[in-house]
C-alpha cells in the first residue's frame, strides 16, 4: 500500500511550473462534441470519416469557435450499425467557469448537426436535445 501523496494540481500546470514541454497534456476547449460514430475515422476523425458532408463541413469549423469534436465507438455496437439499426448518440457540453452544462440524445440522424450554430455552443447556448444537465459551480474536465 502506498502511502505517497496525490497532488490535486492538474499535471499541466504542473509540467508548465518546471518547464517541462506540454505536448501531449489534456487538450482544452470551451465546449465539446461527441459522436458515437461506428463507423471508420483515420487520424482527422471528423475529415477522414464516412460521416454526411454536411456534417463533416460544419464540424470542420469547430476549432475557430473553441468547440472540441471527439468521435467515439463502442466496439460491441460496430456490428448492429453495419446493418442500419444503430442511431447516433450525441453528447454537446459547455465548460466554462462557475459551472458546466452537458446535453445529450440519441438521433436517429447525424443530419441536424449540420444546421448547428457552433460559436453559440461555445458560449453556452447548446442545441436541444433530449436530457439536459447542469453542474452549479466549478466545472471539472
Amino acid at each position: 500500500m502506498s502511502t505517497q501523496r496525490v497532488s490535486t494540481t492538474p499535471c499541466s500546470l504542473q509540467s508548465r511550473a518546471v518547464g517541462e514541454p506540454l505536448a501531449g497534456t489534456a487538450p482544452t476547449a470551451r465546449a465539446w462534441v461527441v459522436l458515437e460514430h461506428p463507423g471508420p475515422w483515420g487520424r482527422d476523425a471528423v475529415g477522414d470519416s464516412d460521416l454526411p458532408e454536411s456534417v463533416r463541413t460544419r464540424l470542420a469549423t469547430a476549432k475557430e469557435h473553441g468547440v472540441t469534436v471527439v468521435l467515439a465507438r463502442r466496439p460491441e455496437r460496430r456490428t448492429e450499425a453495419i446493418a442500419g439499426d444503430l442511431a447516433h448518440r450525441v453528447w454537446v457540453a459547455r465548460c466554462a467557469a462557475g459551472g458546466a452544462r452537458l446535453r445529450t440524445a440519441v438521433l436517429p440522424s447525424l443530419d441536424p448537426i449540420a444546421s448547428w450554430d457552433l460559436g453559440a455552443i461555445a458560449e453556452g447556448s447548446l442545441p436541444a436535445l433530449d436530457r439536459a444537465e447542469e453542474e452549479i459551480g466549478r466545472a471539472h474536465v
